[in-house]
């Protein structure tokens, strides 16, 4: 097992899958072309969802009592937006499961219990994980405190335990997922409080992948865990997501960026990796997993976030997941 392997995904990952899986820039333009869905007041931000839902929720010193409470239901209608964006997606699409490069890169982060950090609200991964290994359920993957929608009917609480699964290794020989920004399988009352995390998480095989299967009041006060790129972590959960997430990388010793650029909006990210790094010991090296475009912009991007020599540009190229597969495939065991 190569436990110092991490992988740190964004939306260009989940494109690298599904092309018709969206970057943020074809998420924004394909959420404000829907009626209503940018008010007066955020035209300005209408070209970045993120920027956007960052704004939206922001109790900013200049926002009034009004403005306040106006931002935060618009907020909240747009995730619902969001979650059924990728929902029908999800509904609409699957894995080509004959791709041996995605097979390759599944049984990687199987056989050696690499932590993933992803930035991307929807369930590929996930489902890409399932290819090489069925587990019982995805909530193995996440190793948080996490209760399943369905124990919201019962009368008598059972407490804030991490999820049980049937099988008692199953947690511990999968690998871990840290998904900073949220899920569309996770739902919350209160989204920036203390509030229990509730999944219906499922493979699309399993019986319990159809949502609609579950009562109307299971949801009821529940919207979406869906987080935009804001600095103010105050949810315990999120919080613990985010610490993981500094010790893995504080602990790595190779670390594959897949489609993800560094945005000025998510500084959270840029402190997240710098601060870990500059306590991680190892002689680490980064991967960056991108396309060629503006791959002069990326470097200097990259370069400007991480010291020089420290990363791999030899994966950005039209055909990165391909190579990567390649890559990978060297360091499985049956080829070392």
């Amino acid at each position: 097992m190569n436990s110092n392997d991490i992988f740190f995904f964004g939306a260009g990952f989940s494109k690298s899958l599904i092309g018709s899986y969206p970057t943020l820039a074809e998420l924004s333009n394909s959420l404000k072309k829907e009626k209503d869905f940018i008010n007066e007041n955020e035209e300005i931000y209408e070209d970045n969802l993120e920027q956007l839902l960052t704004y939206l929720i922001t109790p900013l010193p200049f926002k009034t009592k009004e403005d306040i409470l106006r931002d935060e239901a618009s907020y909240i209608e747009k995730i619902d937006k969001i979650n059924n964006y990728f929902m029908e997606l999800r509904g609409n699409t699957t894995i080509d499961r004959n791709n041996n490069d995605i097979v390759i890169l599944s049984q990687y982060i199987n056989e050696n219990r690499c932590t993933c950090i992803t930035l991307n609200y929807d369930l590929l991964l996930e489902e890409m994980l399932f290819l090489t290994k069925k587990y019982e359920s995805y909530d193995v993957f996440y190793k948080i405190p996490i209760k399943q929608i369905n124990e919201r009917k019962k009368t008598k609480s059972i407490g804030f335990n991490f999820y049980q699964s049937s099988s008692n290794n199953e947690i511990n020989k999968s690998p871990e997922i840290i998904k900073l920004h949220g899920s569309i399988s996770w739902y919350c009352d209160q989204v920036y409080q203390n509030s229990q995390i509730y999944s219906y998480s499922a493979y699309k095989e399993s019986v319990y992948y159809n949502i609609e299967r579950y009562s109307d009041e299971l949801f009821i006060d529940l919207k979406p865990l869906i987080i935009p790129p804001i600095l103010d972590k105050t949810n315990i959960l999120l919080q613990s997501l985010w610490r993981k997430a500094f010790r893995a990388i504080q602990n790595a010793k190779n670390i594959y960026i897949y489609g993800f650029s560094f945005p000025m909006t998510d500084l959270s990210v840029v402190y997240l990796f710098q601060s870990a790094l500059r306590l991680n010991k190892n002689d680490y090296k980064i991967y960056i997993v991108n396309t060629e475009s503006n791959i002069e912009n990326k470097k200097k991007r990259y370069n400007e976030i991480f010291s020089e020599g420290k990363c791999d540009f030899s994966f950005c190229c039209g055909d990165n997941l391909e190579k990567l597969a390649k890559h990978l495939d060297k360091k499985l065991p049956k080829n070392i």
